[in-house]
């Protein structure tokens, strides 16, 4: 099993990872990331597995060259695998970072610059996935302009594992002689990773953030890699275990692969058995043979085909590849918008090809092999390149964060009034709870709540991005149904939990937007537009209000919804679809009629934005929407200094 060789004298000293056949193997997987990326989403919902495969495969490398490094010299040198660390990942993320800040300084609108700032400060802190955890992003949610660096959320995960590798390793050694015992240990750990992770759930948006981006979540994966580095690799004394690596490994590995290329396409992360009943775990684990088998001497088939060289060479680059293309794709949604289908596939993988290259080829090589010097001829300028490009992030950073004047008043909590005459919010003296129920819509709007404008009020988002009220399947055609989503259901039924959790005062609900398209019913395909459906919509409500109930909830209001370009850009190819939701009037009826009958208020939203007199793009200069359904994050700012107070009013009426 040999996984470094030596470099030739011409390319300088010291030695490289370089294994083709597991070169492949991540250039497959990135490969399928990418795919996924450049429109490719409905064709491999799971392509997200090929980072759990990134994480295993970096618990395993990492601690696997210690355990070499400790049997050859006898002892792991912390500072030198910190600089490696650094020499490999900090210049072209340093590129990546004054290249984002510039194109935000420029050409970014004020709403992708104000967030841009911490993004950078984040992702150079190696933190990004902890901030994305804090404002409960959505990583399968991409309306309006994402944040261009979601993706370093990886990268992050995997630094916070690296400042702890050295002294796993040295520890283990040290205080740990069996082989058995030092794999117990981690497969404990990851174990223990995997039960909390379930414990964390998808119920809401705050629990799908924590489980995908957290570090506890995540680690899981990792610590699986550990294991499998101190099952395979070197003992103090060099000894390598033997292991099964016949014919029957080989098919068990050609199993694994053909079980990975199956999960590309179907599985996604909020399916209740990948992170609640230890799916992902059982993934990582099943990720040894095929370890075993592409790091084996012996050619095999298996090695064969991943060493087909395009896959080695994505694989070399993999690193530049993950750091461009997700900006990439995101530049081109921005200025090629009518760029679809295969041509944005080619055109996003072609583009991201050449940059990664770019990379690889004239920096990262150099860099490996020469360090800074490669390019500066000395120690000094080195040093004054690296201080000078980090202290260069960071005024980018903050100057970016710069915006003019209306944004300042946002980011101050004096959004201007949604209705003319509105006074300024005066906090009360009794506090109320606030939940926010329904879909990627409700949850938009409470991510937006400014709670130090709102002293009085907390408001939870228990909405989930993507969710129907009714959970029956969405009729798109003869042979295309929208099936319930997992994690919508979930959060369904533990609704009466999570509202008794949060001591829940006021339900808001924000429910409905894909409601009143055709649904499959026992009674045939129904839409908004059928008598008998309402009993449908009904039924629904009365289940929300049964839980809420249970979940000690004193006030459910309910808000109408919203109305909206008859050009929805979701449903272009369905006429009907677009139509029922641009004008929900038939919807907010029914909404209106089960809230007399329940004695709850009605939040009248789509009165207060003039829906009524027709569709208005903006409100106090405001944009209102970001993209078709979802309110800009100013709008629903201006949105909260009317609905605030009027949940208050609401609440504080009933309680006389």
């Amino acid at each position: 099993m040999k996984l470094v060789v030596d470099l030739p004298p011409s390319q300088g000293s010291g030695k490289i990872l370089r294994n083709p056949a597991f070169d492949g193997f991540r250039g497959f997987a990135m490969l399928v990331l990418m795919a996924a990326h450049f429109g490719g989403k409905d064709l491999f919902p799971g392509a997200w597995l090929g980072i759990n495969f990134f994480l295993v495969y970096s618990g395993f490398i990492i601690v696997y060259l210690m355990m070499v490094e400790q049997h050859t010299t006898g002892r792991i040198d912390v500072i030198r695998f910190y600089r490696r660390r650094a020499k490999r990942l900090l210049p072209a993320m340093f590129v990546l970072l004054l290249v984002l800040g510039f194109w935000a300084l420029i050409m970014a609108e004020d709403y992708v610059r104000r967030g841009m700032k911490g993004d950078i400060l984040a992702t150079l802190g190696y933190v990004m996935n902890w901030r994305l955890i804090l404002t409960s992003d959505d990583y399968f949610v991409q309306w309006g302009t994402p944040s261009l660096l979601r993706h370093a959320w990886t990268l992050s995960v995997e630094e916070q594992f690296y400042l702890i590798a050295p002294f796993i390793v040295i520890a283990l050694f040290r205080w740990v002689q069996s082989r058995a015992i030092r794999v117990t240990i981690m497969m404990v750990l990851a174990s223990i990773s995997a039960i909390w992770a379930a414990n964390i759930g998808v119920a809401d948006a705050n629990a799908q953030a924590h489980v995908y981006y957290g570090t506890d979540a995540r680690a899981q994966a990792i610590f699986v890699g550990v294991a499998f580095a101190f099952l395979l690799g070197p003992d103090s004394k060099g000894r390598i275990p033997k292991y099964p690596r016949g014919p029957l490994m080989i098919l068990i590995s050609w199993a694994v692969v053909v079980f990975t290329v199956w999960a590309y396409t179907w599985v996604s992360p909020w399916d209740p058995w990948v992170f609640g009943k230890g799916g992902i775990m059982a993934m990582n684990l099943a990720m040894l043979p095929a370890i075993v088998i592409l790091l084996d001497t012996p050619k095999n088939s298996l090695k064969t085909v991943f060493s087909f060289t395009p896959l080695v060479v994505l694989g070399l680059m993999t690193y530049g590849l993950y750091l461009w293309h997700w900006p990439i794709q995101i530049w081109l949604n921005l200025y090629a918008p009518d760029l679809q289908g295969w041509a944005f596939f080619f055109v996003g993988t072609i583009l991201t090809c050449t940059v990664a290259f770019v990379s690889f080829r004239f920096m990262e090589v150099p860099i490996i092999l020469r360090g800074m010097d490669a390019f500066t001829g000395s120690k000094k300028r080195s040093r004054w390149l690296i201080w000078s490009s980090f202290t260069l992030i960071i005024v980018l950073a903050f100057t970016v964060g710069r915006v003019p004047s209306l944004n300042s008043q946002f980011e101050s909590g004096n959004a201007p009034p949604l209705v003319e005459g509105t006074e300024k919010y005066v906090a009360g003296d009794r506090h109320i709870n606030v939940a926010v129920y329904g879909d990627s819509t409700a949850l938009y709007l409470a991510k937006a709540f400014e709670p130090e404008t709102y002293k009085d009020m907390t408001v939870v988002p228990l909405a989930v991005a993507g969710c129907d009220l009714m959970r029956l399947d969405i009729d798109f055609g003869p042979e295309k149904k929208g099936k319930p989503l997992a994690d919508c259901l979930e959060s369904r039924e533990k609704l009466s939990a999570n509202l008794k959790k949060n001591k829940t005062d006021v339900l808001v609900l924000n429910v409905g937007t894909l409601a009143p398209m055709l649904h499959v019913t026992p009674e045939g395909s129904l839409s908004i537009k059928d008598a008998a459906y309402e009993k449908y919509i009904v039924a629904e409500l009365d289940d929300i209000r049964e839980q809420a109930l249970a979940g000690g909830v004193k006030q459910i209001q309910v808000s109408t919804l919203p109305c909206r370009d008859t050009d929805l850009d979701y449903a272009k190819e369905n006429p009907e679809a677009a139509k029922v939701v641009a004008d929900p009037t038939k919807m907010n009826n029914v909404l209106r009629k089960w809230a007399e009958a329940n004695n709850s208020p009605v939040l009248e939203l789509h009165q207060v934005l003039g829906c009524e007199e027709g569709y208005t793009r903006k409100i106090n200069g405001v944009k209102l929407y970001s993209d078709s359904l979802h309110f800009s994050e100013y709008a629903a700012q201006m949105v909260w200094t009317w609905l605030a107070p009027t949940i208050r009013e609401n609440f504080l009426a009933s309680t006389k």
